[in-house]
């Protein structure tokens, strides 16, 4: 099956706010941060608030980032699947990858949600707890509330919403409900336990095997299409409110280069 997904995730990189983020982060990293100390950052010293307030912008957006990544790749873990020998000796088939795969899909995109209200938090500097950074807290601050960042963020609430209900079924009950996904965990169990027992498929089972094929295929690209078409909107939505926290940003950064004596322009301390 041909994978061939625009590349949502570079369209959110080259964002005129992501770059600025990015770039301002950069800056601030190379005046306070331990050189070499990459993947565990280490400050040489406590920020100051403009600083920390960049710091944390950076840090909020990059996750959100890496979220929508993972949702963008989850559609080429659908389409691919070569298991090692270490895997089979595991027990894990196509069923179980599928499985896998489909409901980290489904609990990430409420974690893509829970991110941007975090952004929001982060970009109107207000400090929140991220325990406390919920719908309500974040969008009815009276500062956040007078801009158009609330139908923002209630636009891409009602996307995330679409799998609400399945998420909710994963986290606290069962797994993720499809008939189809049930009938193909019955099929591979068929299949195993015919190989363990070294019998010969009865007549009405010799189609088996071309009947799991079958219903791989259709699984793949019902859910392959179904993911395509979320992302799409939900990565829209991401970019309109990136759009609209830009002027947000602009601001609190010029508020805080002048409170912390910087002036027009980033100038570190040591």
């Amino acid at each position: 099956m041909k994978h061939n997904v625009p590349d949502h995730v570079q369209e959110l990189l080259m964002h005129a706010f992501t770059r600025r983020v990015f770039e301002d982060s950069r800056s601030v990293y190379q005046a306070t941060g331990v050189p070499g100390k990459v993947l565990k950052a280490e400050l040489t010293r406590e920020p100051d608030e403009y600083e920390f307030y960049i710091l944390r912008a950076g840090n909020r957006i990059a996750h959100l980032l890496e979220t929508c990544r993972q949702l963008s790749d989850a559609i080429l873990y659908l389409t691919s699947f070569s298991p090692s020998e270490r895997m089979k000796k595991a027990g894990i088939t196509r069923h179980s990858h599928l499985l896998y795969t489909i409901e980290n899909f489904i609990i990430r995109t409420s974690t893509l949600y829970d991110r941007a209200l975090k952004l929001v938090d982060a970009v109107f500097h207000l400090c929140n707890d991220p325990k406390e950074c919920r719908h309500n807290t974040i969008l009815k601050n009276a500062h956040v509330e007078r801009t158009p960042v609330p139908d923002r963020m209630k636009a891409l609430r009602k996307v995330v919403d679409k799998y609400l209900q399945d998420r909710n079924s994963i986290i606290h009950h069962e797994a993720y409900q499809d008939n189809q996904l049930r009938i193909l965990e019955m099929y591979v169990l068929l299949q195993r336990e015919l190989k363990l027992a070294g019998a010969e498929p009865s007549e009405e089972l010799q189609d088996l095997p071309e009947l799991t094929k079958d219903m791989i295929y259709e699984i793949v690209w019902v859910k392959t299409r179904e993911f395509e078409k979320f992302n799409t909107e939900i990565f829209s939505r991401v970019v309109d409110l990136l759009s609209e926290l830009d002027s947000e940003y602009l601001r609190q950064k010029q508020r805080l280069l002048q409170l912390c004596g910087h002036g027009e322009h980033y100038a570190p301390t040591g």
